[in-house]
């Protein structure tokens, strides 16, 4: 254990650290802000808690010490973010990885916790080999990053290994443990030590694996129509045709499926009412209407009948159309939901979340059995609410939190706090209200199942109304103002709920006799 140098009266001796990161190949400038980092807060603790072994220091007098400095903020960060990795070389541990969030994920290296990659000689010449076969800079760059990624997997799961005890054999040891990532980041991180094991080896044992169900192909309907549509373009001189006939093919996908691809010529007045309102469950009001006069268009084209002239079309607020789940609805998706998946299920059907409310929540805000929750709630229940947590959300964010885990340890911590983080594009990093509609379209895409995120609190509201809770104590866990809010809006009671309703009526009333 590293104590205090006795010349020194309060410096920590960090020979051995430093050592190792100038085996590493940092240089004398990062060395000498490492040193620095080390000497201030030394000193620091000393003055403030006298001798202190580096394994029993902690975040909270970390902070304390440098808190009490003028200097910036930035500089106490990088001060702090030093010292922890010392102490992690040092002790096994670092304490001040919970406050500052680290992007770079450990790793054991002879009894020491690193947070360097342990061969950058490697990566520099898997580098220079990937040059010399006419790999473009910026390509460079991005398949050492994956290299690397690969290497910490193999280091996490195997504990610290040489780089000559690699063989080809570590490429089987590595397809299991890249199973969660998404697709294109699997094949890429297996693509990448293929090529690296064709570079040492002299062999490729990369195979190009499937890790997910067959994607089906691309759902175009009424292809002819469009096809025509085009050459009708072309010839009269439009501009912008190719983003034109992309956008009319993501109309028509959506028209396809609300009117089960009735061919054009049969389609009625009624059939674009019921498309209007279903695009306005999932699209903003300017977007709806654009495929709606797109689609208008494409039928006046094909069949010379313009079956909506005389009547009114009207998108915004006033559709009066709302989309509810039913039990059987919320249980399919469940069923079919990954981690991530069903965690947003839960807060919506559980808890009766808003989208804005799922996407803010931070990991500080989640308590053993509550969570604070930070929204738009008017009236006496306030802005902000300590809600208590069923069981199944329990159990959804318990198994979420492991693949987040997975999620932040490859691609490094940009969550910023945030529970929920992205998968696919920018994975790490915090979930916002278009990844969340993403997520939401992806279900419902795989179900067959229409929902949005306000469908879950809908369906939230409704099963408190149906378990015979009373008006104020549904109006307060829905954080409304007023329950006529929720009963306008939210509620959905179903035939099921009337029927018993009256049976207990007749109990009361009649003893049980109808």
């Amino acid at each position: 254990m590293t104590e205090i140098s006795k010349s020194s009266g309060y410096k920590y001796d960090s020979t051995g650290f430093m050592r190792y990161l100038g085996s590493i190949g940092y240089n004398e400038r990062t060395l000498r802000t490492y040193q620095s980092s080390i000497n201030i807060i030394s000193r620091l603790l000393f003055q403030r808690f006298g001798s202190i072994p580096l394994d029993r220091i902690t975040a909270e007098q970390v902070q304390n010490v440098l808190d009490g400095t003028d200097l910036k903020e930035r500089t106490k960060k990088k001060h702090a973010v030093d010292f922890g990795r010392f102490i992690a070389y040092e002790t096994g541990r670092n304490p001040v990885d919970p406050i500052y969030q680290p992007k770079s994920i450990p790793v054991t290296v002879d009894g020491h916790l690193v947070y360097e990659f342990p061969f950058p000689e490697e990566s520099q010449a898997f580098g220079n080999h990937l040059a010399s076969i006419g790999y473009y800079p910026k390509d460079i760059d991005n398949a050492v990053s994956v290299f690397e990624i690969a290497i910490r997997l193999l280091l996490r799961e195997k504990g610290y290994f040489k780089i000559e005890q690699i063989t080809p054999d570590f490429y089987s040891a590595l397809v299991p443990l890249t199973e969660y990532m998404v697709r294109q980041y699997r094949t890429k991180t297996l693509r990448t030590f293929g090529i690296y094991c064709m570079y040492r080896f002299g062999c490729n044992p990369y195979e190009d694996i499937d890790t997910r169900e067959p994607k089906e192909g691309k759902y175009y309907p009424y292809a002819e129509e469009i096809e025509q549509y085009r050459r009708w373009m072309e010839k009269e001189g439009f501009r912008g045709i190719d983003e034109r006939i992309a956008s009319l093919r993501s109309a028509a996908r959506r028209f396809g499926r609300s009117v089960n691809e009735k061919p054009l010529s049969e389609i009625t007045e009624e059939d674009m009412r019921r498309y209007r309102k279903e695009m306005y469950m999932d699209l903003r009001s300017s977007t709806a209407k654009h495929q709606f006069l797109m689609m208008k268009n494409l039928i006046i084209f094909s069949t010379g009948k313009d079956i909506c002239r005389g009547y009114t079309f009207r998108f915004g607020r006033n559709v009066p159309m709302r989309q509810y789940l039913s039990k059987e609805d919320f249980k399919k998706l469940w069923n079919t939901a990954n981690p991530q998946e069903r965690l947003v299920l839960a807060l919506g059907g559980a808890m009766g979340l808003r989208r804005t409310e799922m996407v803010g929540i931070l990991m500080d805000d989640i308590r053993t059995d509550t969570i604070t929750v930070r929204g738009k709630g008017h009236g006496k229940y306030g802005l902000v609410k300590e809600m208590s947590m069923p069981k199944s959300v329990k159990n959804a964010l318990s198994e979420y939190l492991k693949e987040r885990e997975s999620i932040l340890w490859i691609y490094g911590d940009d969550s910023k706090g945030h529970l929920l983080i992205r998968r696919r594009i920018r994975p790490g990093t915090p979930m916002d209200q278009s990844s969340m509609n993403e997520l939401i379209h992806g279900l419902s895409e795989r179900t067959q199942i229409p929902f949005s995120a306000h469908s879950l609190r809908r369906f939230f509201a409704t099963l408190l109304y149906e378990s015979g809770l009373t008006e104020e104590a549904i109006a307060e866990q829905m954080r409304h103002a007023s329950f006529s809010t929720t009963s306008d809006c939210y509620l959905n009671p179903t035939e099921c709920t009337v029927e018993e309703a009256m049976r207990r009526v007749t109990e009361e009333l009649h003893g049980g006799i109808e």
